[in-house]
């Protein structure tokens, strides 16, 4: 009886006239990274050696000390859409972040097989626990993901094409459902002190159930979290708290499915995080509660029948390359967050801003944005972290243009530090610091994507 169960389905639920579903591949890969490549993340003298390795001792290392073991893998996770030539390939790569070279390579290697690059959509968790050594912006190196190691770069593009390659494996036809939650005690701000509370707790799901068996494949989770849940000094592989939650939601899935078929794969893509990490001190299990508390909000809140939404059968994108601003290094901001001369600042470094350093060619001056559609969902590239206000204010803008629905993609498809509004860059807290495209890039970055998405409609 089983083999007539797609030919039921086709005579029970007319769409449009005729029947159209999308195909949808869902799946993950252990990328299985080799021990002592150092862990991205952090700069503290807890991660660096005490000496720079010039006699090679390390074969990965250079100015950090090499990962030790496996807490937890670190996973590609990819969701592909298909309708008909059209496709939509979302990556999740337990990474610090991926930068435009990465892309590249990854796009190039995919394109034998039917993926074009405005198809993709790649995005760094944003684990501190993550493999190093992956760019070459000696700026990054430097701070805290160690020098360029070829061939640990083109482990990560081998691994990733694979994980790819099985998703497409696994194309079947599926509806789309929406469905969302606020999540409550997970998050908390981490700069801006004055409001803990400052963050959007909305946790948006877009889930795939087979026409097939009727089981839920996984999905994507839009969800604003910082990946910095593990001590700093623990040197093993963990792809941290936005691992953990995609953990426990897809034992929540593999549990309505009645514990039969495929485990769902949660496909992470991270929100504005700019200034949001997980609520409470560092520490495993601090990491492990509050994704299960996550879980449990999700299975009660939006995983019921009566809380999917169907979403249509439509899928569309579009990428463009464009100029995100001047890399400059705020000495006065960071000057004042340190404690150097503050009380001296006004006579040393007249007005608000303060002058600026040249960053340029360490950091790029365009990068490519991308807007994709699934139904009525709008999706839109962020290359870097975004500040919570600078999310709320993408939305509202996009919402203007006609796109209410709309997930803000932090870390996706580059990774150019953090952005921040005028009012927060003045504020010279650590995203201040690290903000370096200065305020102008955010407006520039909003107002370009807006564009984008109207020429979706």
């Amino acid at each position: 009886m089983r083999f007539l169960i797609p030919l039921l389905f086709a005579f029970s639920f007319p769409v449009f006239g005729q029947m159209k579903y999308l195909n949808v591949g869902i799946t993950d890969l252990d990328v299985a990274p080799p021990i002592g490549i150092p862990l991205a993340g952090y700069g503290a003298k807890e991660r660096r050696l005490a000496k720079i390795d010039w006699k090679n001792k390390h074969p990965h290392s250079f100015f950090f000390k090499p990962s030790m073991g496996y807490r937890d893998p670190i996973r590609s996770k990819v969701m592909v859409i298909e309708d008909g030539a059209k496709k939509l390939v979302f990556i999740s790569l337990d990474v610090i972040g991926v930068t435009q070279k990465f892309v590249r390579k990854l796009a190039k290697a995919l394109e034998p097989y039917g993926i074009h690059k405005d198809q993709l959509f790649i995005s760094g968790t944003h684990t501190h626990s993550g493999p190093g050594t992956l760019t070459k912006r000696l700026a990054l190196a430097l701070i805290a993901v160690d020098l360029y190691k070829k061939k640990n770069f083109q482990h990560m593009i081998d691994k990733t094409v694979e994980s790819v390659l099985k998703a497409m494996n696994r194309l079947e036809p599926a509806k789309l459902y929406q469905t969302y939650f606020h999540a409550e005690g997970i998050q908390k701000n981490k700069f801006r002190r004055k409001d803990e509370n400052w963050f959007n707790s909305r946790a948006s799901f877009l889930l795939a159930r087979s026409i097939n068996t009727g089981d839920i494949l996984g999905g994507l989770l839009n969800f604003a979290m910082h990946g910095n849940a593990m001590p700093i000094p623990d040197m093993r592989y963990s792809a941290d708290m936005p691992g953990a939650i995609e953990r426990e939601v897809e034992k929540k899935l593999y549990r309505r499915n009645g514990f039969k078929g495929n485990r769902p794969v949660i496909v992470f893509m991270n929100g504005a995080e700019g200034d949001v990490m997980h609520n409470g001190h560092r520490g495993e299990d601090i990491m492990e509660g509050l994704a299960q508390n996550f879980a449990n909000q999700a299975d009660q809140k939006a995983f019921s029948a009566d809380k999917l939404v169907e979403v249509a059968p439509q899928i569309s994108y579009i990428r463009k390359k464009s100029f995100i601003g001047w890399p400059k290094y705020p000495l006065k901001i960071c000057f004042i967050r340190d404690g150097l001369f503050k009380d001296w600042m006004k006579f040393i470094m007249p007005g608000k801003i303060g002058p600026r350093i040249s960053l340029y060619p360490f950091f790029p001056l365009y990068s490519f944005l991308s807007v994709a559609k699934v139904g009525d969902i709008t999706m839109a590239t962020w290359p870097g972290e975004p500040s919570t206000l600078v999310g709320y204010k993408a939305q509202e803008a996009l919402a203007t243009a006609g796109h209410p629905n709309s997930w803000i993609l932090g870390l996706t498809n580059d990774y150019l530090t953090y952005f921040t509004t005028k009012d927060e860059f003045i504020e010279a807290e650590y995203d201040s610091c690290s903000s370096m495209y200065g305020w102008r890039s955010e407006r520039r970055i909003r107002r370009k994507l807006v564009k984008l998405a109207k020429k979706l409609q």
